[in-house]
């Protein structure tokens, strides 16, 4: 394989849980379909730079999971007893704009309920309270 077809399965492979189960799961074909909006001679060095990046930054749903999972059950910020404090936590929903908030939410309640059996509280508060922390209790 090319260096740039190692690129383009990458991207691919990285940006996989993308989107999961909303749209076709990209594959080099896609990215490489999305990389000919540039010009030929960027397009490789552009490819190498966006592959660094995304495989740096990019959070995978099973990574973000992972990390709910820890923050649900760790006693620094539940205290001693987790399924009391999401119970009585609000989590607010305030993004006036674009998916991202409801995704992470939708992720926590799961999270929630598979391992301790708490719905959680939402609020939609589109003024919100002053403070960027999401997790109010």
């Amino acid at each position: 394989m090319s260096e740039r077809d190692d690129l383009l399965a990458a991207v691919a492979n990285t940006i996989s849980s993308y989107r999961a189960a909303e749209i076709v799961v990209p594959t080099p074909a896609h990215v490489d379909t999305w990389l000919n909006q540039f010009t030929p001679a960027s397009q490789l060095p552009f490819l190498r730079e966006f592959a660094h990046v995304i495989a740096q930054r990019y959070l995978s749903r099973a990574g973000v999971t992972t990390f709910l999972e820890g923050l649900a059950g760790n006693a620094a910020f539940v205290g001693q007893d987790p399924v009391d404090f999401w119970r009585k936590a609000n989590v607010l929903q305030i993004q006036a704009n674009g998916q991202s908030q409801n995704e992470m939410v939708a992720l926590l309640a799961d999270v929630l309920m598979r391992r301790y059996g708490v719905a959680g509280q939402y609020r939609n508060n589109n003024q919100g309270t002053g403070d960027d922390d999401p997790l109010q209790s």
